[in-house]
């Protein structure tokens, strides 16, 4: 697996990872649950945790895809907003803002982002 970023919390690092496994498997009753309360877990112990905040923001489109509800796009683009302010090159966070833009059919600023 990847190594702890520098300067990070241990448990936040862990809360993290137990949120990108549930989100790999986020098809199984429970795990958008779990993934959303590990990374919210990660975040409360790192407020500025960039990647925590982009998986935050994956597993919110997640849930949207399984719900169509909007109100997981809005909290989507939120998270997805603030791991962009903390880090403008995070590859995860533009890969959720594409989508974002792709479900808002928003289709050049997706090809965009």
């Amino acid at each position: 697996g990847a190594a702890q970023p520098a300067g990070l919390a241990a448990s936040a690092y862990e809360h993290y990872l137990q949120g990108r496994g549930f989100l790999q498997r986020f098809d199984l009753a429970g795990n958008l649950d779990r993934a959303t309360e590990a990374f919210d877990k990660a975040i409360a112990m790192e407020p500025s945790y960039a990647l925590a905040l982009a998986g935050l923001g994956e597993a919110y489109l997640a849930r949207h895809s399984l719900t169509q509800d909007p109100q997981w796009l809005a909290r989507a683009q939120a998270a997805t907003e603030r791991a962009i302010k903390l880090d403008a090159k995070l590859a995860a966070a533009q890969v959720n803002l594409s989508t974002l833009f792709f479900r808002t059919s928003r289709y050049k600023e997706a090809i965009e982002a």
